[in-house]
């Protein structure tokens, strides 16, 4: 988190000015973890709450702050709303899950073909709810929940540098113009979506569930043939 605020002060000197100035607590704000380093020095790490990591986000008053505490907020309504909406139910057999699966599968790719059909006439499609928890979608036993069976990333990797190089231009010209498409498309402003240190635009858009749209985009806009 010190790095994602770009805080200019040395870290020990930024921590401990933030607890002392706001009043965090050992053990009830925050825990400290220590290391021992190969040169026999130690080196101290905090581990924060979620209201602690908001407050800090809050009082550092810069752009990075705001989308920090933004991300913070977002990931604690999502949190909630799983809480309320689990309910007791009986266990479903591998069976049934896998049923459970492919029908929302089937419903993902028959939004996909109206969206692109949307697209391809001039019409912003209407915002959707994918099956399955809200935004979220059914895994089988053993497997996360990210990697889907129709695999929309790789896809999109290879039919954007399919259509790249078609049309001699570089792969980022490409999803640069996907890019600006999802924000007229769908207001999806893929510059502001909230990223780790490593994390690319495609791991944001992942994350935040908006593969499909891509993908939507490409096969509705970049004439690519299905069997490429």
């Amino acid at each position: 988190m010190y790095s994602f605020l770009e805080v200019k002060s040395r870290f020990n000197d930024w921590i401990k000015n933030r607890i002392i100035k706001y009043g965090f607590i050992e053990d009830t704000d925050y825990v400290t973890l220590t290391k021992t380093l190969v040169s026999g020095g130690v080196e101290t790490d905090y581990a924060l709450t979620l209201d602690m990591a908001k407050e800090l986000s809050m009082v550092e008053r810069n752009a990075k702050g705001k989308e920090a505490r933004q991300y913070f907020i977002e990931a604690e309504k999502i949190a909630r709303q799983l809480i309320e909406q689990q309910a007791p139910a009986p266990a479903l057999s591998n069976e049934q899950l896998i049923l459970q699966l492919m029908a929302g599968q089937q419903e993902i790719l028959s939004q996909l073909r109206a969206d692109i059909e949307s697209i391809k006439a001039g019409q912003r499609p209407p915002a959707r709810v994918l099956p399955g928890l809200p935004g979220r979608q059914l895994s089988l036993p053993g497997v996360s929940a990210r990697r889907r069976p129709e695999n929309f990333r790789s896809m999109i990797s290879r039919k954007v540098a399919d259509y790249s190089a078609t049309c001699g231009a570089t792969t980022q010209q490409t999803y640069n113009y996907l890019y600006k498409r999802l924000y007229h498309i769908y207001g999806i402003d893929v510059y502001q979506l909230f990223r780790g240190e490593r994390e690319s635009i495609l791991d944001a858009l992942e994350k935040y569930g908006h593969l499909e749209r891509l993908y939507g985009l490409i096969m509705a806009e970049l004439n690519i043939p299905d069997d490429l």
